[in-house]
């Protein structure tokens, strides 16, 4: 990207006498109006801070077709923050239309790859860990932008049209991660990951056009220099803050016994956060259990008598250092009996213990 070089450094010092008279007309200043576009994203900012599936959409994609997860992947991608703020990294010092192309083109190879063949393969990544690797691309590409390996390593920075390559297969395990902790169908499934895929592809354009639309008219004032420092030191900061937060949910998950305080706090501390971070709530929960109970009987792992029985509680809980939700049935044929059921926090079965199966 060294060939870009002087257009960029022209991009950072471009005069506010290029600003078109619309805003002047309107009495908005050059750091008026940054500030008001500022302000409408932080207004913003909570509908896009979850990463999970709503509950209108995990039932879709439970009883839908493949149009209910195209729907899916579209609405993912526009509240996916991490995604965004990647993409809002790559074409930020971006000029020409075909660079745009050739950097999204990029980016959407690598994670239609990961996201179709893990799927498929049934790979199953710690998605804390994932997660945590898509901060720091986030970090990545504001440092770039920030000419941060000339600048503070001395060092000619990688090729960044093969670095969002890479990082594009990191982002699709990600979106692999999240399609496989929904009940997935046997039949049909390559044609529903296709759909996710396209309503991916869908909601990334549809974010492209408004981020491209803000950027070029902000190269048009005279605080773009300074904006653009600010936003790509952002990126570092919010890049930061992912990757913390994500690999402290993954000490959490996996190294339960390396922390300095009692189990019993520690397994308290898990169920709070499981509570507040559940892919499902307790009723989506039990009614996937009451499924699941079903085909369990069906399979000959539980009694039929089993089927139908009402369920006594719903409780976030741990199971084997996995945040859980614990779905337990009483059943007052022959006798009061419980059976307890382990789901992971997306709905799937882990198993049925600690009861009279």
């Amino acid at each position: 990207m060294a060939e870009n070089a002087p257009e960029r450094e022209r991009l950072m010092v471009r005069n506010e006498r290029t600003a078109p008279s619309w805003w002047r007309r309107r009495g908005l200043s050059a750091v008026g109006v940054p500030l008001l576009a500022v302000g409408f994203c932080l207004l913003l900012a909570p509908l896009a801070y979850g990463h999970g599936i709503p509950e209108a959409q995990r039932q879709a994609i439970i009883e839908g077709g493949n149009l209910s997860y195209l729907w899916l992947g579209a609405s993912h991608m526009l509240t996916g923050y991490d995604h965004l703020l990647f993409l809002l990294g790559v074409i930020f010092l971006l000029t020409g239309f075909w660079q745009v192309v050739s950097f999204i083109t990029a980016f959407t190879l690598g994670h239609s790859i990961t996201l179709l063949a893990a799927t498929l393969a049934g790979f199953d990544a710690n998605y804390f860990l994932i997660d945590a690797v898509i901060g720091l691309s986030v970090i990545y590409i504001g440092f770039q932008n920030l000419d941060g390996f000339r600048r503070y390593l001395k060092v000619e920075p990688p090729n960044l049209l093969v670095m969002v390559f890479a990082f594009g297969l990191i982002h699709g395990l990600g979106l692999s991660t999240r399609l496989q902790q929904l009940p997935l169908p046997e039949t049909g499934l390559v044609w529903r990951i296709l759909s996710f895929n396209l309503g991916i592809e869908l909601g990334q354009i549809a974010a492209l056009v408004v981020i491209l639309a803000v950027i070029a008219g902000w190269r048009r004032l005279g605080s773009w220099a300074v904006f653009a420092r600010l936003v790509n030191a952002g990126l570092i900061l919010a890049g930061g803050f992912f990757f913390a937060t994500q690999m402290h949910g993954f000490s959490h998950a996996v190294y339960t016994d390396d922390f300095a305080f009692s189990d019993d706090l520690h397994q308290h501390a898990h169920k709070e956060i499981a509570a507040a971070s559940a892919w499902i709530d307790s009723a989506e929960a039990a009614a996937i259990a009451e499924f699941l109970l079903e085909g369990l009987s069906a399979e000959g792992a539980v009694r039929k008598t089993w089927v139908g029985a009402t369920v006594a509680s719903v409780q976030a809980d741990v199971r084997q250092g996995d945040l859980a939700w614990a779905v337990v049935f009483e059943n007052d044929d022959g006798g009061a009996a419980r059976l307890r059921l382990y789901l992971t926090l997306a709905g799937d079965y882990i198993a049925a213990v600690e009861g009279d199966s």
